[in-house]
């Protein structure tokens, strides 16, 4: 059977389409390196001794003085990033951050993930009374602001016996009505319900519709809500903050730390690297 080739979409454009398109692959390009400017930056200045990193400030990605790679700053953050508990005379140090912001982001991805495809599956393939109010009521309080409601929060919290503990996390990840939910619920929406009809015919109940067979397909879009909530629960220190004082991640580590750092900046942005 002969092999037919496909030919290469950028022969057949116009010489004034090659051009824009050149102009713009040249820029996206561009745009993509300076990306990585505050990276190098970054780690170029963790390297410094302090007093040339001051001196240095104007220039553009000055290398450190020959004979002055500081990398004993790398030691310095291990032993120098620590945040007290207010529970114990043991400080939580780097280590303990990086363990802490590694439970705390993968259990309040599980639970949230795990609840938005059960709400987004649900609201999307059975139809019972009160599924369109359900539905609205979500929409509605996805758009009212909730800033005003972090006293009656912590007041919930801390009577209840959450506050400071890792029921915290996994509670406050219980609503399941959030932009994954918007995204569970169209993609399921999508998928043909007669993968539900094989399963009924050979036995199988919702449970399994559900576990074996609508979550497998779901897979890819899970991924990808997956991974950026990762990276969104990774950075996130705020809540921790006023929640969980005994369980300093690495982000609250790094923001509670920085102000201790003035006078020695290098060692900071060893610990940030």
């Amino acid at each position: 059977m002969k092999r037919v080739r496909r030919k290469n979409p950028l022969i057949q454009k116009s010489k004034s389409e090659k051009i824009v398109f050149g102009i713009m692959f040249c820029f996206f390009t561009l745009w993509a390196i300076t990306l990585f400017y505050p990276f190098i930056w970054l780690i170029i200045n963790s390297l410094k001794h302090n007093f040339f990193y001051l001196d240095d400030l104007n220039k553009f990605l000055a290398l450190p003085k020959k004979g002055f790679w500081e990398f004993k700053n790398y030691l310095e953050a291990f032993e120098a990033i620590k945040i007290d508990n207010p529970y114990s005379d043991e400080p939580t140090r780097l280590f303990g951050m990086i363990f802490n912001s590694l439970w705390i982001a993968f259990a309040s991805l599980a639970v949230n993930m795990f609840f938005s495809a059960c709400t987004g599956y649900v609201l999307s393939k059975y139809k019972f009374k009160g599924r369109d109010f359900i539905y609205s009521t979500a929409i509605i309080a996805m758009t009212l602001p909730v800033f005003g409601t972090g006293g009656a929060s912590y007041t919930f919290y801390y009577t209840s016996g959450m506050y400071d503990t890792p029921m915290y996390v996994i509670f406050s990840q219980l609503g399941a009505f959030s932009m994954r939910f918007m995204m569970m619920y169209g993609f399921f929406k999508g998928i043909s319900w007669e993968y539900a009809e094989a399963v009924f015919l050979d036995g199988g109940n919702d449970f399994t519709v559900f576990f074996k067979i609508m979550l497998p397909i779901a897979a890819p879009m899970m991924s990808t809500l997956a991974i950026m909530g990762f990276i969104a629960e990774w950075n996130s220190y705020a809540d921790l903050l006023i929640y969980m004082p005994s369980y300093p991640t690495l982000a609250v580590g790094i923001f509670k730390v920085g102000e201790y750092f003035d006078a020695d900046k290098p060692v900071y942005y060893a610990a940030m690297v």
